[in-house]
């Protein structure tokens, strides 16, 4: 659909360490079931946390099907960690 022009985004601020907090909130009994922890990383206890322009409900998904994937497809007792960072530029890695 993307390529096809046909889905449509909407798109708008989105902090996605609050987001990736509250999917992770959504797994907690599932996780449990496979003794498995799951940890949203706070990387700077002083950032506020990293914001992206997306839509809000694509983001969603896709962290969903991860962490679904994350439980269901590794060992019992895995501690999964969901970090939000901000990506290192070209400049930074040189």
């Amino acid at each position: 659909r993307l390529d096809a022009g046909s889905l449509e985004l909407e798109l708008e601020p989105v902090p996605l360490r609050l987001l990736a907090r509250e999917v992770a909130a959504e797994f907690t009994a599932a996780a449990s079931q496979y003794d498995a922890t799951i940890e949203v990383a706070d990387i700077d206890a002083e950032d506020t946390g990293v914001e992206a322009t997306c839509d809000r409900n694509r983001v969603e998904q896709i962290l969903r099907v991860l962490l679904d994937n994350a439980i269901i497809h590794t060992d019992e007792g895995t501690a999964i960690t969901v970090e939000a960072r901000e990506a290192e530029t070209t400049d930074e890695m040189e």
